[in-house]
């Protein structure tokens, strides 16, 4: 996550087909890997990625000030873990990323 530059950028071990994400309402960032008490769901956002391993995506200005108007949010890696819906992403044959509950959420990674 950089917000400085509006971006989330996810690793992936397969080819991921760009074309397919859907942002709204699939990914949600929140303050601890389970039990979280601060969580945004993310509004909007897309991507310019070509098909790969990695997605680049452009959260918008609105998410941007929500995640930055909640001070025990993504202020440091240790409130920064981020969860999805399957409905994210899919790959280039058309399989589903596997999601990511909320009480098993992934820590950012720097």
């Amino acid at each position: 996550l950089d917000l400085a530059q509006h971006i989330l950028i996810f690793h992936f071990s397969d080819v991921m087909d760009p074309e397919s994400v859907v942002s709204t309402g699939n990914i949600a960032l929140q303050n601890s890997a389970s039990n979280p008490i601060v969580r945004y769901v993310l509004t909007a956002g897309g991507t310019e990625s070509s098909p790969g391993f990695k997605i680049l995506l452009n959260l918008s200005d609105s998410d941007i000030n929500a995640i930055k108007g909640r001070p025990d949010l993504a202020s440091s890696r240790d409130t920064t873990y981020l969860t999805m819906t399957a409905e994210f992403v899919s790959d280039t044959v058309g399989t589903a990323v596997r999601g990511i509950v909320s009480n098993s959420a992934l820590v950012a990674s720097a």
